[in-house]
């Protein structure tokens, strides 16, 4: 399973997060609940707790969840497909 996430700060910096399995089993701690029930069940929380639980794990930051949720403005999932190329008619 292969997740990743664009994060996008308050303060301008914007962060590529690839989700680990540990932090998908650290999700699974707090929940209860398996990976393969997350793709079910989306939520803002859900997603902003494993970016956020990659960032700690990476040592990215020391804050607790709220606190590191509460800079973020903005999060997405980004696609992993390869670019579709422009092709333009002559």
């Amino acid at each position: 399973m292969r997740l990743k996430y664009r994060a996008e700060f308050y303060d301008g910096e914007t962060k590529e997060i690839l989700v680990s399995p540990m932090a998908m089993i650290g999700w699974e701690k707090h929940t209860g609940k398996t990976m393969g029930s997350f793709g079910e069940n989306l939520s803002m929380e859900g997603m902003v707790w494993l970016a956020w639980e990659q960032a700690r794990l990476q040592g990215f930051t020391t804050d607790d969840f709220d606190t590191w949720a509460a800079t973020l403005a903005d999060i997405d999932v980004v696609q992993d497909e390869p670019p579709k190329s422009e092709e333009r008619a002559a």
